[in-house]
């Protein structure tokens, strides 16, 4: 099973089963070699906040692949899809659960800003960066824009 969930920026999210489980494979999509090194650096970035943080408001990181030419993560699947994918699909959805995808929002924030050793600054908040699970748990996705995260190992050329 395959289906594409959505578009960004960096590639394309599809559904897929891995070990019996729904999730959300985030890959970069082809192109020049300066916008696949940009998207990768923003996968990563992501990679390395969601394998930093756990906590119930923000999305799990399931795995990662890291390949010259195929660099992909998986991310716990949200079946109900964004809250704008919510609040287009459900316009008379009631105050109180309107509340409770808020309120799930905040916490999230609140674990990114108590994060030690640095807090985390998400930097792009919206409606298409907050998924909601089947239990209508709102969850924050897409750290490529954060700040505060610890440094990624790089490989160094040449001796020293």
């Amino acid at each position: 099973m395959r289906r594409l969930l959505g578009r960004g920026s960096f590639g394309e999210v599809h559904l897929v089963a891995c070990r019996g489980h729904d999730m959300a494979c985030k890959h970069i999509a082809a192109g020049s070699d300066d916008e696949h090194a940009q998207a990768a650096a923003m996968l990563l970035k992501e990679v390395k906040a969601l394998a930093e943080l756990h906590h119930a408001n923000v999305i799990r990181l399931m795995g990662v692949c890291i390949e010259r030419h195929h660099l992909c993560a998986l991310i716990e699947y949200a079946a109900r899809g964004t809250v704008r994918d919510v609040l287009e699909r459900h316009p008379d959805l009631p105050l109180w659960r309107r509340f409770q995808l808020l309120y799930g929002a905040v916490l999230g924030c609140a674990a990114l800003h108590a994060h030690r050793p640095r807090p985390i600054l998400h930097h792009d908040i919206k409606t298409v960066n907050l998924l909601v699970s089947q239990d209508w748990v709102c969850k924050l996705a897409d750290f490529g824009l954060a700040t505060g995260l610890g440094t990624l190992p790089t490989a160094t050329k040449g001796g020293g």
